[in-house]
């Protein structure tokens, strides 16, 4: 990407071009981030973006970037990539207990709120009505 000709450079401008294209189609972006996020190479690592904390690759970057970019919540939430803050305000919005148990100084929240780990990811769950909530991927589990 620095250096102008070289091969990395080459190859990401054919596939800028070829999302494109893809894009002026009708492909929707939510199916290529899909394909493309999680997508694992060097180089990876943190990067400078407050909302991608991290990258796999410079093709999940990207797409990363395209999905907050012109994706809605939902999507992002289904994408797993919401941030950390982002789902809990949602969490919080939805669910108008959990906020009151958590700013309550004389709740010991966490004991209040959590519940087993989530099934499908392992995160942490919250108790709505009588149902778990996970966190960190929306599954909801032990109902009644």
């Amino acid at each position: 990407m620095a250096k102008q000709g070289s091969t990395l450079a080459g190859l990401l401008d054919a596939f800028a071009i070829a999302i494109s294209i893809a894009l002026q189609y009708g492909v929707p972006l939510k199916e290529l981030a899909i394909k493309f996020i999680n997508m694992r190479f060097e180089p990876m690592g943190l990067t400078n973006n407050e909302k991608i904390k991290t990258a796999t690759s410079i093709v999940d970057y990207i797409f990363k970037y395209l999905a907050y970019r012109f994706l809605s919540k939902e999507d992002l939430e289904e994408l797993g990539i919401m941030t950390e803050e982002e789902r809990d305000k949602l969490i919080l919005k939805e669910h108008p207990t959990l906020f009151e148990k958590k700013n309550n100084p004389n709740s010991n929240h966490l004991k209040d709120i959590s519940g087993p780990p989530c099934v499908h990811c392992g995160g942490i769950t919250i108790k709505t009505g009588s149902c778990y909530t996970c966190i960190s991927c929306g599954e909801t589990t032990s109902c009644g």
